[in-house]
């Protein structure tokens, strides 16, 4: 590691046996990280962060398309040394509400999806426990801020542990991302709310209205071809997203993020790109990433000239049938919570920007803006534009 800037290690085990954990808090390169992903995917695959969004790869795409120019920290801890334990960070001095402080940011931003501690379920709390010795004695920030952790994630556990040593934490509720278990390709509405039962069933005819304009099929991709990609941004900016100039094509750097991202995933064989083709032309696609029995959706586009035939729905019922017959057992929208996707189930995973603050006169200000003055500002917008995860 570059510039190693501190070290905290603590010797215990939970059945009484003497261990070494070692916390590490360094300054690091892309090249760094990229010298550890071995260990590191060893470790994303044992058992609590085995989905792409905590794999190195996924980390190292943000990092070249994001943080350029910006100040790389990594939190580690290993166990006799084994790695045990890796967050990636970055150092900044951000603005919270309208007070500056020196702060720790994970690694992530909306185009990450979830973001936590990578750990192993067995010994979290003590991973979490070094972890928090490490940042405890670093005086190089003020906050510490990690973006949309799922529930019962372990940033929370190093929250429990700041709160248990009298420094301030703080959590912010983000996104309420739908999920669906799969189970039988003729069992696929177990988990659908009924309310939506009429609008499922309307699919049918919005599907014979489609095939009536030509030849319809689903396609799959499990590789980063080229042109597929170019024909998933291509149909995302031809909607609202290219209007509003929210489209991954629209930026050079979301392009080069999710090239990133299909190119490591085809290499590891967990890339799945489905489309629904209307005399072999999209009309709508999933950017899919199928791993550990789990498919997840990043990003999804349809063809808007098309809108009156639901594209997007129909392809969510053909990959829903695809999923099943090969062994698939859950479907993860990710993202917040939209009528598109709690039409096909009615659970959520609850995420939040989570805070861990430091004790000072400042700190206690930034504390007050974050858990009080800012729902009262989002409770006013609300009010006059709608909570936009409501389902009616």
């Amino acid at each position: 590691m570059s510039v190693q800037v501190l070290r905290q290690e603590i010797a215990y085990g939970p059945d009484g046996e003497r261990r070494s954990w070692v916390g590490d808090l360094s300054r690091v390169t892309c090249s760094d990280l990229r010298q550890l992903e071995p260990e590191w995917r060893s470790l994303a695959a044992e058992d609590a962060c085995r989905e792409p969004f905590y794999q190195p790869e996924f980390f190292l795409a943000f990092a070249k398309a994001f943080c350029e120019g910006r100040t790389l920290r990594l939190l580690s801890v290993r166990r006799d040394g084994a790695l045990r334990g890796i967050l990636p960070l970055v150092q900044a001095n951000s603005v919270f509400h309208g007070l500056p402080a020196r702060a720790l940011r994970s690694m992530s931003g909306i185009h990450s999806c979830r973001c936590d501690l990578v750990h192993a379920v067995r010994d979290r709390r003590e991973t979490t426990l070094a972890a928090w010795h490490v940042l405890r004695a670093d005086d190089c920030w003020e906050v510490i801020e990690a973006l949309d952790v799922p529930s019962r994630g372990a940033f929370q556990e190093l929250q429990y542990f700041a709160a248990s040593d009298g420094w301030l934490t703080a959590s912010w509720p983000t996104r309420r991302s739908p999920y669906l278990p799969l189970s039988t390709v003729d069992d696929l509405y177990r988990y659908c709310p009924s309310q939506f039962r009429g609008s499922r069933h309307r699919l049918r005819s919005k599907e014979n209205k489609l095939e009536r304009e030509g030849r319809l099929r689903l396609g799959v991709w499990e590789s980063a071809e080229p042109q597929v990609l170019a024909e998933f941004f291509e149909l995302e900016a031809s909607g609202w997203k290219g209007r509003r100039g929210s489209a991954i094509a629209a930026s050079p750097r979301l392009v080069a993020f999710y090239t990133a991202v299909a190119q490591a995933a085809a290499k590891l064989r967990y890339l799945r790109i489905y489309a629904l083709l209307l005399n072999d032309a999209p009309v709508a696609m999933h950017f899919g990433l199928l791993m550990n029995g789990c498919y997840y959706i990043p990003k999804v586009a349809y063809d808007e000239r098309y809108r009156k035939c639901s594209p997007g729905l129909l392809l969510m019922q053909h990959v829903l049938k695809d999923l099943a017959l090969i062994g698939a057992h859950k479907f993860d929208f990710l993202g917040p919570s939209m009528e598109w996707k709690r039409m096909w189930t009615d659970r959520v995973l609850e995420h939040s920007n989570q805070y861990i603050i430091r004790p000072t006169v400042k700190g206690r200000m930034l504390h007050a803006l974050i858990m009080k003055a800012a729902p009262v500002a989002r409770r006013i917008k609300y009010r006059i534009s709608g909570d936009p995860q409501v389902v009616r």
